[in-house]
């Protein structure tokens, strides 16, 4: 039996937006039921403003044949992706998240614990952290 998907968000790391766009058999069961309920308007897509900036040097880096501005622009515009800044909430977090070592993880972290919404992310870092709900 699969995911059901009951959260009013996810928080999307990096690779698994990603991947949904470039390679989304990369995805597990679970991660891409979460974009396909996104996309029917079950749930929301929450892509911190550090995701953004992952995803635009992994497109630089993997030269994938992604236009970068094209895609912000449909995260702007379509209702089932939500853009998060990074707050001074998010980072006056930041020190009591010292069991994830890498900085941007620990803000994206931050802004789930923030908005008390699971991550849809593969890291284990993140995930044996147990501090907040994953799903992959």
């Amino acid at each position: 039996m699969g995911l059901e998907v009951v959260n009013e968000a996810y928080v999307v790391d990096t690779h698994a937006l990603f991947w949904y766009l470039t390679k989304p058999d990369q995805l597990s069961e679970n991660a891409r039921t979460v974009f396909v309920a996104a996309l029917a308007g079950q749930t929301q897509l929450v892509l911190s403003a550090i995701v953004l900036l992952e995803l635009h040097a992994l497109i630089r880096k993997a030269k994938a044949p992604i236009d970068f501005r094209v895609e912000l622009k449909r995260f702007q515009s379509a209702g089932y992706y939500r853009i998060e800044p990074i707050t001074v909430a998010d980072l006056l977090l930041l020190d009591d998240l010292h069991a994830i070592t890498d900085i941007h993880d620990r803000a994206i972290v931050a802004t789930a614990v923030r908005l008390g919404a699971p991550m849809l992310t593969r890291d284990l870092a993140i995930q044996s952290s147990a501090i907040v709900p994953c799903v992959w």
